[in-house]
């Protein structure tokens, strides 16, 4: 009986240190992870930070230019180059001016989110 308590102990006692390798474990994974979150998290932003100007541009030219041509179709001007940013009670408006013999005629700035309105003279 005496060799049956000795194996109850000796396995507690194995037991105990695998639990507690067990947590020491989950937190070594948890700072892994977190670690390899926060590195991709660096990265995702420094490649954001470099392509943002460019991501502006293709969406200037390739969503917002067609619609502003449609709404401002008989301008002679180039309305993407000519565009201006106005600013209102803290608002940022991108305002692009249409022109007929160089003469501005109409004004389009987009007012919700790619919705674009027009005022003529």
């Amino acid at each position: 009986m005496s060799s049956n308590k000795n194996t109850n102990a000796a396995t507690n006692a194995s037991t105990h240190t695998s639990v507690g390798d067990g947590m020491k474990q989950y937190i070594k994974m948890v700072v892994v992870l977190t670690t390899i979150a926060a590195i991709c998290g660096l990265l995702l932003s420094g490649v954001k930070g470099m392509t943002a100007v460019r991501i502006e541009e293709q969406i200037l030219v390739n969503v917002k230019g067609p619609a502003v041509k449609k709404v401002l179709e008989t301008s002679t001007n180039d309305l993407l180059q000519d565009r201006q940013t106005v600013t209102v009670d803290g608002q940022k408006y991108v305002v692009f001016v249409g022109r007929k013999n160089g003469k501005p005629w109409a004004v389009s700035f987009e007012s919700k989110e790619w919705a674009l309105e027009a005022i003529s003279a």
